[in-house]
């Protein structure tokens, strides 16, 4: 296991981004878990510009397995409605790429 200290949120998000790219970096299919709440947000914002700019991550699919669920409704959770606001939706990530496991 490898620690790495950032000096705030904002190059933790980046460092996180970079370390998901640099493993994600190649022609093989890469299989992500990703999740939602305040977090991961500035990593999904560096994720975004690489993908937009370099086309990262484009052998990555991505997975939810931790819905939180809408009492008596029946459309998205709060996890995929904030992956699809903070993540999926700006980058442009094909739904043929995102599952939701967690039903």
């Amino acid at each position: 296991m490898r620690f790495m200290v950032a000096e705030d949120y904002d190059e933790m998000s980046r460092m996180a981004a970079d370390c998901l790219c640099s493993i994600a970096d190649s022609h093989q299919r890469r299989n992500v878990a990703v999740t939602a709440g305040s977090t991961p947000i500035g990593m999904y914002g560096y994720l975004v510009k690489y993908i937009r700019e370099q086309g990262a991550l484009g052998c990555v699919h991505f997975y939810n397995f931790d819905e939180i669920p809408y009492r008596r409704e029946e459309r998205d959770g709060i996890t995929m409605e904030n992956l699809k606001r903070y993540f999926y939706e700006p980058a442009c990530v094909p739904d043929s790429k995102i599952a939701d496991l967690s039903s």
